[in-house]
């Protein structure tokens, strides 16, 4: 895209908040990230009775995961179940293995997860998305995301409040970002950019900033046509941008086709 790297002061990921949440003991919280009141802290602590033994999780994630690389959850003191009748809540990264109790981990099929789901969310059990992502670009395809299992949930009937996403939309991300990177900063000087309707251009209405929705991302061939070309005349449908943004319930301050530096020399 032409950016220096100088010009960075540092990035803030769905898995940082996820580790700095999961580092919390029961029963604490961080204001930082989220305030007191908010359920996820709730959702973390024990059962009444059983403080004092280790929180279980039953844990998705990728076949190439390991601890030195991704998330050590003994470390935390977070044991792993895959039980869902045993597990103290639902902790998703990924969505082609499943972590077993000796350390190994265990190939599934979407087919197995949505049945252990189902057993989950008759228990009502909190949910914890690492990524909530529902589609990622891969070359000219979409490709489904680690947050289609929290839809998903929903849909099994597990109420909103028990399903978190620690990556955007949530403000628990920006508030993070906020805190260890742009303090000195008000929100009137911070612009959010993203492809993503739901999720990014979401989030920052949500967080009260300014944000610049890129048409070229996944919304492409809704925008575009399936050829997802930019017609000389008009670079997007703007019937479809006004109907994608009320489905979406967000509100861009500006929209772009692409994001990068731009040079007027490219134009001599």
């Amino acid at each position: 895209m032409g950016f220096d790297p100088k010009w960075f002061r540092g990035v803030a990921t769905s898995g940082d908040v996820t580790n700095r949440v999961l580092q919390l003991g029961p029963g604490a919280h961080d204001e930082e990230l989220l305030p007191r009141d908010h359920p996820l802290w709730a959702d973390l602590s024990l059962p009444a009775g059983e403080q004092g033994r280790n929180r279980r999780c039953l844990h998705l994630l990728w076949r190439e995961h390991d601890k030195e690389n991704g998330i050590d959850l003994e470390a935390l003191g977070i044991d792993v179940t895959e039980d869902p009748h045993m597990a103290d809540f639902v902790l998703v990264h990924w969505f082609d293995s499943l972590a077993l109790e000796d350390g190994t981990l265990r190939p599934v099929s979407r087919e197995e997860i949505s049945a252990m789901l189902a057993e989950c969310a008759k228990r009502e059990l909190p949910m914890l998305v690492a990524n909530p992502d529902i589609v990622a670009h891969k070359g000219d395809k979409l490709l489904p995301m680690p947050g289609s299992l929290a839809v998903e949930y929903a849909e099994l009937g597990c109420p909103a409040e028990k399903i978190h996403l620690l990556g955007k939309p949530s403000p628990v991300v920006y508030n993070l970002a906020k805190t260890k990177f742009l303090s000195h900063l008000s929100k009137e000087e911070i612009i959010a950019v993203g492809d993503s309707l739901e999720h990014d251009i979401q989030g920052a209405c949500g967080w009260r900033v300014d944000s610049a929705f890129i048409t070229t991302g996944i919304h492409c061939d809704d925008l575009q046509g399936e050829e997802c070309s930019i017609p000389e005349d008009a670079w997007c449908d703007p019937q479809e941008l006004e109907r994608l943004c009320r489905e979406h319930n967000a509100d861009p301050t500006i929209c772009a086709e692409v994001f990068g530096l731009y040079d007027s020399r490219d134009e001599r």
